[in-house]
C-alpha cells in the first residue's frame, strides 16, 4: 500500500486555505488540492508491505519521543522551483517550523534504519495547495499576508531558507491573507489510494506526542 506520514489540519484552517485558493481560480492550468486532502506531509514512504506497518509505526513513535504538542501557523506563499515557472504551489510555515524540521529529520533517520530511502536535502516544511499541470510562465497576483505576530522579516527569512521565491520576491502584489495558529499533538500514518477523481486518504495509525 502507498503510505505517507502527515499532520492533519483543523477544519478552520482548511476553510481559510480554500478561500485563499479561490482568489486564484482565474489562473489556468492549476490543479488545486481539495478540502479533504489538505495536510502537512512530513515524509512520503511510497509502497509499503502490510507486514512492515507495525515497524513503521514504532519508528514514528521513536522519532517523536520527547516532543510535546506544539503550535503551527502558516506564513508565506511560494512555488517549487519558483513562482515564475512553478510546478507546485505551497504555503510555508511560521510558528512550529523548527519543530517540524526536527521531526522530519528524525523520521528520515529512524526510517532509514528499516530500509526507507534517506533524503539528503534539508527538510522544507510546507503545505502543498496546488500543482501546475503545464509548466509555463504565469503572471500571478498572489494574496500574501504574513501573520501580524510574525513580522515582515520572518517571511523573508523563510524564503531565503527554502531557496524558493515567495509572492513578494516574485514581484507579486501583496494582499491580506489571515492565518490562524493551531495546536497539534498527533502524527498520522496515512494510506493513499489513487483514483481518476483524485487520491483517497485513509488513516492507518495515529501517533500521539
Amino acid at each position: 500500500m502507498r503510505l505517507f506520514i502527515a499532520i492533519k489540519l483543523p477544519e478552520q484552517i482548511k476553510e481559510q486555505i480554500i478561500d485563499f485558493q479561490a482568489t486564484m481560480q482565474r489562473i489556468d492550468g492549476i490543479k488545486w488540492v481539495g478540502y479533504e486532502n489538505l495536510h502537512l506531509t512530513l515524509k512520503f514512504l511510497g509502497e509499503v508491505e502490510e507486514e512492515q506497518i507495525e515497524e513503521v509505526i514504532y519508528k514514528i513513535n521513536s522519532a517523536i519521543y520527547g516532543i510535546k504538542p506544539f503550535h503551527i501557523s502558516l506564513a508565506t506563499f511560494g512555488g517549487f522551483p519558483d513562482l515564475r515557472r512553478p510546478k507546485v504551489l505551497w504555503i510555508g510555515i511560521r510558528e512550529g517550523r523548527q519543530i517540524l524540521i526536527e521531526i522530519m529529520t528524525k523520521l528520515n533517520k529512524e526510517l532509514s534504519v528499516i530500509g526507507f530511502e534517506i533524503e539528503n536535502r534539508n527538510p522544507v516544511p510546507h503545505l502543498t495547495i496546488g500543482r501546475v499541470r503545464k509548466v509555463q510562465p504565469i503572471k500571478l497576483k498572489i494574496p500574501l499576508k504574513i501573520p501580524q505576530q510574525a513580522g515582515q522579516q520572518t517571511g523573508q527569512q523563510t524564503g531565503q531558507q527554502t531557496g524558493q521565491q515567495t509572492g513578494k520576491q516574485a514581484g507579486c502584489k501583496e494582499q491580506e491573507f489571515e492565518s490562524h495558529t493551531f495546536l497539534t499533538d498527533t502524527i498520522y500514518l496515512i494510506k493513499s489510494d489513487l483514483t481518476p477523481q483524485g487520491p483517497i486518504y485513509t488513516d492507518i495509525s495515529k501517533c500521539k506526542m
